[in-house]
């Protein structure tokens, strides 16, 4: 029975038209090419980032704002509060 059935599986695969065969493998190796393209790009703006941030003072102004944002939502919640469990 699996030796039919492996039969029918191989000539299922013959009846693909060697098109179709060659477009899914095309789509596959563009499929990893992509991924190694957007990580290199993703690491080329994550050292750009970096750099700015080291030799400018970019870095102390997100700090600034970010610390702003923090502040602010510290003064918005109610004083006291940890987490309002009720009892």
């Amino acid at each position: 029975m699996i030796q039919v059935l492996n039969s029918v599986r191989a000539g299922l695969v013959l009846y693909v038209p060697e098109k179709v065969r060659t477009r899914l493998r095309t789509l596959h190796e563009e499929r990893g090419q992509a991924f190694v393209e957007y990580a290199l790009l993703l690491l080329f703006i994550a050292v750009a980032v970096a750099v700015t941030t080291a030799f400018t003072d970019l870095g102390t102004k997100i700090q600034d704002a970010l610390v702003a944002v923090k502040n602010a939502i510290n003064s918005a919640l109610p004083s006291g509060g940890g987490g309002g469990g009720g009892s």
